[in-house]
C-alpha cells in the first residue's frame, strides 16, 4: 500500500506543502488528494482512503498561547499539485464538479475538526477526493 501524504496550509509561502515521511516533497496552490479505489484487486471493500487529521495537541497549544502552529493536515495516498497538469486543469476541473463538491474549513478556535462551510456542527473526517484550493477546500462525498 502507498504511504499516507500529508497536505497542510503553509502560511509562510502561502501556498500549501505536501509532505510524505517528515518531508516536505511538494509545494503547490492548487493541491488534489485522491482516494484509493474503494476496492482492492480481490474486490474486498477498503475504507475510505482521503480525510482530515487535527492534532489536539498542537489545537490547545493554538488556543493557549494564540499563535498559529502546524496542526492540522488533509491526508491521502494520491497527493498531486498543479506543476502535475496542463495549465488551468485543476481549475478547469472544479468549476466542472463543483457543484458534486462540499466546501469545508478549519478554525480552530471555533472546532475541533474540519466542518461543513458554514455549519461548525456537520464535521468531516473523511471523503474520497480532497481538493485543496486558493479559495479553499473541497471535497466529494464527505464522510464516505
Amino acid at each position: 500500500m502507498p504511504q499516507k501524504t500529508f497536505v497542510y496550509r503553509n502560511l509562510h509561502k502561502k501556498c500549501y506543502s505536501v509532505r510524505k515521511a517528515g518531508l516536505v516533497i511538494a509545494r503547490g496552490q492548487w493541491v488534489w488528494v485522491n482516494a484509493l479505489p474503494d476496492k482492492d484487486v480481490f474486490g474486498a471493500h477498503l475504507p475510505c482512503t482521503a480525510g482530515f487529521k487535527v492534532n489536539q495537541a498542537g489545537r490547545e497549544r493554538v488556543l493557549r498561547e494564540r499563535q498559529k502552529n502546524i496542526h492540522a493536515f488533509a491526508w491521502g495516498y494520491g497527493v498531486t499539485t498543479e506543476h502535475d497538469f496542463p495549465t488551468g486543469y485543476l481549475e478547469d476541473y472544479l468549476g466542472q464538479v463543483q457543484k458534486e463538491l462540499v466546501r469545508v474549513t478549519y478554525n480552530p478556535y471555533v472546532a475541533k475538526y474540519f466542518y461543513r462551510d458554514g455549519d461548525t456542527k456537520s464535521p468531516v473526517g473523511y471523503a474520497s477526493e480532497i481538493l485543496l484550493t486558493p479559495g479553499g477546500v473541497w471535497v466529494r462525498n464527505p464522510a464516505c
